[in-house]
């Protein structure tokens, strides 16, 4: 039973059969039911100092009635509510890294207690068994979901946001695609089904994805330009489906497109045309660009299997279908193409993403220039040191 209350504290006061000060603070009426918030003490002026603590907590709209509840009861909630608020390939990324690397590593800890160092300390024992790109991803989906926690006044700021991601082993650095590599290619692709969607590839660096959800609407052969304005891909629970691309940057226009790639888009056209009689009714006419003999399209992974194949038998056993889009940047870098000019093509959300994975191929494109030149005008290098 409630004993005497300290003079002036109306919600503070002193239980004799358990020998601790008590007090509350009303926070009023939730979800239909009367919500207080209890502190506990051996002393009267440590139940003051908490009490004013979760007063003024209360005060900034933080939500102290949930100041017990631990990081995975938190990030559970949240990737429920990602959900349904993103795109199901996205919140299938979140999931992944959350229930994979972030609660086991910190789901126990509560969540206003949470802390830089503990973070810190996640990233660092990721670092050998994850890539550099792959913690960073993680670091960046916690502070995320602690940028939400700010915002529905459950922490008061993001502990993620001062951690940094560790370097880890270094990834191998994109390499340079050179002409040898390119006839290589293009020889053993040659009378491929897919020949003319690889070579599309090749010249814009295209995603599988925005290849695959390629449809005639946004091709304008005469203006010589493509625009990205779908893609095709699989998500979870969803099957194959056309969806928006995936950020901004991503949806743009290319143009003017060159010979090669409308070429190849001229011929796309003409296979397609000479496949529709034969098919009749069983032709299935959604306006894509790169189909079976039936005009449904690709399904992406089945561009990357077959394209795999091609490049083993090229003796490029190492360039995937993703890195067909790498080799059409160095490309176009190698030809003098600014790092700006290639971020727009390949659809990248910042200048600075491009720079980050090309940065280093410039310099050494440069020093290649630089020793052709030489290998070039090498007999009168020769007179000019004799002399």
């Amino acid at each position: 039973m409630a004993g005497r209350r300290a003079q002036g504290e109306g919600s503070i006061y002193f239980r004799e059969e358990r020998g601790r000060w008590y007090g509350e603070l009303d926070l009023g009426w939730r979800e239909g039911r009367r919500v207080r918030k209890a502190v506990s003490g051996r002393t009267q002026r440590e139940v003051q100092v908490k009490l004013a603590d979760l007063r003024r907590r209360y005060a900034q709209g933080l939500r102290i009635d949930r100041d017990q509840q631990t990081v995975e009861q938190f990030l559970i909630r949240w990737l429920t509510w990602k959900d349904a608020h993103v795109r199901p390939r996205s919140a299938a990324s979140y999931r992944t890294y959350v229930e994979g690397h972030a609660i086991p590593a910190l789901g126990k800890t509560r969540l206003m207690a949470l802390s830089v160092d503990e973070v810190q300390a996640m990233l660092d024992r990721r670092r050998d068994v994850m890539k550099p790109r792959s913690v960073q991803h993680l670091r960046d989906i916690l502070r995320a979901a602690l940028n939400d926690a700010i915002r529905w006044g459950e922490v008061e700021r993001n502990v993620a946001t001062h951690a940094r991601v560790p370097e880890g082993k270094n990834e191998p650095r994109v390499a340079a695609f050179t002409k040898d590599d390119a006839a290589a290619l293009l020889s053993t692709m040659a009378g491929h089904r897919m020949e003319r969607l690889f070579r599309l590839a090749l010249a814009l660096g295209l995603r599988r994805s925005e290849i695959c959800g390629l449809r005639w609407e946004a091709v304008d052969l005469d203006r010589k330009s493509l625009s990205v304005v779908r893609t095709y891909q699989r998500a979870p629970k969803q099957g194959l489906h056309l969806e928006e691309p995936k950020s901004p940057t991503s949806r743009r226009e290319i143009a003017p497109l060159s010979q090669f790639a409308l070429e190849a888009l001229r011929a796309q056209r003409r296979l397609q045309a000479g496949e529709r009689l034969p098919a009749a009714n069983r032709w299935q006419d959604g306006g894509y660009v790169f189909t079976n003999e039936f005009g449904r399209p690709y399904d992406p992974d089945r561009v990357t299997h077959e394209f795999k194949a091609v490049a083993r038998a090229a003796g490029l056993p190492d360039l995937s279908f993703h890195k067909l889009r790498h080799a059409a940047a160095t490309m176009m870098l190698a030809e003098g193409v600014s790092l700006k000019v290639v971020q727009e093509v390949l659809g990248h959300a910042s200048y600075h993403v491009t720079a980050n994975i090309y940065g280093h191929v410039v310099p050494e494109l440069r020093q290649a220039a630089a020793d052709a030149v030489d290998r070039s005008l090498a007999d009168h290098l020769a007179d000019q040191s004799e002399g």
